[in-house]
């Protein structure tokens, strides 16, 4: 299944929709950022939770535990020296790696893809990021990580010239 996410941002809070392939809204994702306790919930448009990814831990090194319909399926953290280029979530067995500050990203499980993240331009003209995941009931997971990685390029790459996909500047229909 392919997803899009366009991302809108303001100061700590976030909201992203989240398209279908024919960039019908599905989705849609709200969090929030600060010292302590970053997340993002996923929820249908009817406004059910589907999932939600959490900050459990602090520090600079915070991990994340990651619930669908309420229970705990997988917990991602960032490892010192190898961020840029490996994540691990535990319980999932799932390796994610590739150019995690630019989004250009794939996880796979025992050698098999799981899902793949890139940069899209849109038939509108707006970037969105890309998701293709081999499995729909692995969607509501692969949407919550690539919020969470969006949040930690962004907070990396500080300084750097902005981002329309991280800096919240993609609203549909520019």
């Amino acid at each position: 299944m392919e997803v899009y996410i366009k991302n809108q941002t303001a100061q700590r809070q976030h909201m992203a929709m989240v398209y279908n392939a024919t960039q019908q809204p599905i989705y849609y994702v709200v969090g929030r950022q600060g010292m302590l306790n970053d997340s993002f919930e996923l929820h249908e448009l009817s406004g059910n939770l589907v999932g939600e990814i959490k900050q459990v831990s602090p520090g600079f090194l915070p991990r994340f535990d990651i619930l669908i319909a309420n229970k705990k399926v997988g917990a991602i953290k960032r490892i010192i020296g190898v961020w840029h280029q490996f994540i691990f979530v535990t319980d999932l067995r799932w390796i994610i790696t590739g150019d995690l500050l630019d989004n250009h990203y794939q996880a796979f499980t025992h050698g098999q893809l799981v899902f793949q993240v890139d940069t899209a331009l849109l038939s509108d003209g707006a970037l969105a990021k890309d998701l293709i995941v081999k499995r729909q009931q692995d969607v509501p997971v692969a949407i919550l990580i690539s919020m969470i990685l969006d949040l930690w390029s962004k907070n990396t790459k500080r300084g750097q010239a902005p981002s329309p996909i991280t800096d919240g500047q993609l609203i549909w229909g520019d």
